[in-house]
């Protein structure tokens, strides 16, 4: 600043939070932290591939990154004993990282460096699951394959133990060619809400389903507004085989919403569905590209003080990370 005389003066101006949410209002903005390049797999039989474990991405060909940053970092995680190819890898709400092996059973770690211990011989018959709560605790892993009625098995676990397998029901059988069917879970409990999301094949062409259920016995609610508004817009995809749809739910400062990521030919959108209105979509974004062997995935981790949380979508040729706050603008 110039005064009349001539002298000048810098200020230094800094930005800082307003004030801060209450528990249980959820999140005030988000922002993209930071965007990646990353290999394109190989396999599809990972297309579903992605966690957080401690300080570390891991995606589906095994390659670490800081999830702070981002970074590449030189770490290889131990799968002795499991077959890796088929091994899918994903992280329940406290970190927890459990590997799935179709038809098989569940494991997990304790460090990346130790190798992993069996915790479940279940047989789940999809390369996508989801998980929720904690394994150490109360936590539950959804299988993504439901059988034809649209009924998926849950394995519980307590106190770091598997001790039964549930259903969850969603009432909506899956047609589309390859028989899978997300749920996103907004709860930790034996009958959770949680939301459907589906291609669907109606007459050889495939288009979106998506709905909200309060709980296995509630009444299915279509989800509408821009999330469909996405599909009309780039054209439905032609191949259920190529139609990747990944989802979780989020919890963030005593609120649940549903993480998702649809795909077309070409587009991949990432979405955040708020259940207190199903129009409500604080993420709403189309990014390109996407290729048949694209890995397709969605989670989520608190950063180290609980203020913030960090939410990753891997979309086959990078991941995204955005930061949710609780604070004020």
């Amino acid at each position: 600043m110039k005064a009349q005389d001539g002298t000048t003066t810098d200020w230094t101006v800094k930005w800082t939070y307003g004030g801060k949410l209450n528990d249980g209002e959820g999140f005030e903005y988000f922002f993209k932290k930071w965007e990646i390049s990353v290999p394109t797999p190989s396999n599809k039989d990972k297309d579903g591939f992605g966690a957080v474990f401690g300080n570390y991405i891991i995606d589906t060909q095994f390659n670490f990154y800081d999830k702070y940053t981002g970074q590449k970092v030189d770490k290889t995680l131990n799968v002795t004993g499991i077959d890796a190819s088929l091994c899918q890898l994903v992280n329940d709400d406290a970190g927890n990282l459990i590997g799935v092996v179709k038809n098989v059973g569940l494991y997990r770690w304790t460090t990346v460096e130790g190798a992993p211990q069996k915790v479940a011989n279940v047989t789940p018959g999809a390369n996508k699951v989801s998980a929720t709560g904690d394994i150490d605790k109360v936590g539950y892993v959804y299988d993504s394959k439901p059988d034809g009625v649209g009924t998926h098995a849950v394995y519980k676990f307590e106190n770091g133990s598997y001790t039964s397998t549930l259903s969850l029901v969603t009432g909506r059988p899956s047609n589309d060619s390859n028989w899978r069917q997300i749920v996103a879970v907004l709860g930790v409990s034996d009958n959770p809400p949680f939301y459907v999301i589906d291609a669907v094949n109606a007459g050889g062409v495939m288009g979106p389903e998506i709905g909200y259920k309060a709980n296995t016995a509630g009444a299915f609610n279509n989800i509408t507004g821009p999330y469909i508004d996405m599909w009309n817009k780039k054209g439905y995809a032609g191949w259920g085989n190529h139609v990747l749809i990944s989802g979780r739910g989020i919890p963030f400062n005593g609120r649940w919403y549903g993480s998702t990521i649809t795909c077309g030919w070409g587009w991949v959108g990432l979405h955040l569905l708020d259940p207190s209105n199903n129009n409500s979509l604080p993420i709403t974004e189309t990014i390109e590209p996407w290729t048949t062997n694209s890995c397709i995935w969605t989670t989520c981790s608190p950063s180290d003080d609980g203020e913030s949380l960090y939410l990753y979508y891997g979309y086959g040729v990078g991941i995204r990370c955005y930061e949710l706050t609780k604070y004020e603008k």
